[in-house]
């Protein structure tokens, strides 16, 4: 019998595009959800009906709890404003590479912009923001690596995760999945990176 997945060891992390720094913003989520819609139309003729193929979209949809500290809703608010792209990384965490991946963790990479902020709170209760993110194009598929302080954020709130390799650079070639890591001896986001699973 196959293991069940576990939503807690899929990690989502995010950053601004262009940026070369390591992607460690991320969100303490209660849910989550990533649809893709393709539109199809229908189109008569003389000898009957048939489709024709329409455009995809993909939305990804959150609610996530806000702490004190945590900046990163006042960012995903302030990027809905201002219509800011941001990269965006789903990691299975429980799924690890091998090969030349080995250390990495099957991932999809998306770029695009958040479309809805939507802060909720209650009184008794803990704050919360929902977020609609618009993904540009098609995702990628790969692996990616989890930046150390990721791994230390996640280690502190009792999540326990794989050894990664060391710093790999990102790349905004959406021919392979960019990496969420950036090496700490180059400010660049210009080398390869791979996507065997692809």
């Amino acid at each position: 019998m196959m293991d069940k997945k576990d939503s807690k060891f899929r990690l989502y992390l995010f950053r601004k595009l262009g940026e070369a720094v390591d992607a460690t913003r991320m969100m303490w989520m209660t849910e989550f959800e990533l649809s893709h819609e393709t539109d199809t139309d229908t189109e008569d003729t003389m000898d009957g009906s048939y489709s024709t193929e329409g455009s995809t979209s993909t939305t990804a949809t959150a609610t996530a709890k806000m702490a004190y500290g945590d900046t990163f809703a006042d960012e995903v608010e302030d990027a809905t404003v201002d219509k800011t792209p941001y990269e965006m990384w789903e990691i299975e965490s429980k799924i690890e590479g091998t090969g030349e991946n080995a250390g990495r963790f099957k991932a999809k990479y998306f770029q695009g912009k958040f479309n809805k902020f939507t802060l909720k709170g209650e009184t008794g209760g803990v704050d919360e923001y929902e977020l609609e993110y618009g993904v540009n194009g098609r995702f990628q598929r790969g692996y990616a690596t989890i930046p150390d302080e990721v791994e230390q954020k996640l280690d502190a709130n009792g999540y326990k995760f794989h050894n990664t390799t060391a710093d790999d650079p990102a790349t905004e070639n959406l021919e392979s999945i960019p990496q969420p890591k950036v090496s700490s001896s180059s400010s660049t986001t210009s080398t390869s990176t791979s996507t065997s699973d692809k």
